[in-house]
């Protein structure tokens, strides 16, 4: 288990459009580490994750981030992950001119937050948590309401898949934050663009309280919570 963010040199920015491009690159940086293109892709892919945190929209379209946070709880790309160069982190997009280079950048290592004895992490977001609908999804593909969803059983469902365990975790979002926001919790996320049609997610951002066993506090950090945790959905930090 290895989480880093990788922060940008000082008055530079990442500029992007879609979360893919920040995915590609991560992963390039990856392969340039040593790390096999099937752990990272494909249908033998583990588990790892790539993606803005707190980014500034900039345009409708367009946003800015000075900070990427990379991270995996597979013990074999955290190897890989431990020797990754930020200058490796590149990549060009021509379809839709963006292009992501982080030479100058620093890793900024994430210590892992749990403690012996941990039972609970105040976390918030540090990149949108998706969710999606199941069964009826008259009211769109993805929840933009954390009031509506049981959060508990979505991330445990997620995790316990990973894990290839049962994982149980309590979510509990600030109620406060959420009945005077609820209309800023959710955000729109462009995921990639493939000619004019766009792939869209809508994630949730919120503090919240996450309790349960350190192990499983552990996966979740590393792993990030919810849904589309490889293109940076679901990573927490730590409330201050």
């Amino acid at each position: 288990m290895f989480r880093i963010r990788i922060r940008c040199a000082q008055g530079r920015r990442v500029t992007y459009t879609n979360l893919d491009v920040i995915k590609d690159a991560a992963l390039a940086m990856l392969e340039s580490a040593g790390c096999p293109g099937k752990m990272l892709s494909g249908p033998e892919a583990r588990h790892w994750g790539a993606g803005p945190v707190t980014p500034i929209r900039i345009s409708p379209l367009v946003r800015r981030t000075r900070e990427i946070v990379v991270s995996t709880p597979d013990p074999d790309i955290a190897r890989h992950l431990l020797k990754a160069d930020p200058a490796a982190m590149r990549k060009d997009q021509p379809a839709t001119g963006e292009r992501i280079d982080m030479s100058g950048a620093r890793i900024v290592p994430d210590p892992d937050p749990v403690v012996p004895g941990s039972t609970f992490i105040d976390a918030f977001m540090l990149t949108p948590i998706a969710i999606s609908r199941r069964g009826d999804r008259t009211g769109g593909r993805w929840h933009a309401d954390p009031g509506e969803v049981e959060l508990s059983a979505a991330v445990n469902r997620r995790l316990s898949r990973i894990a290839g365990r049962s994982v149980r975790l309590t979510v509990a979002p600030d109620d406060m934050y959420v009945a005077t926001r609820r209309q800023s919790c959710a955000t729109r996320v462009d995921v990639k663009r493939t000619g004019s049609q766009s792939a869209v997610v809508i994630g949730m951002t919120f503090p919240f309280i996450l309790c349960g066993c350190p192990a499983d506090l552990r996966l979740a950090w590393y792993a990030g919570i919810g849904e589309k945790n490889r293109l940076g959905f679901g990573f927490f930090g730590l409330a201050a």
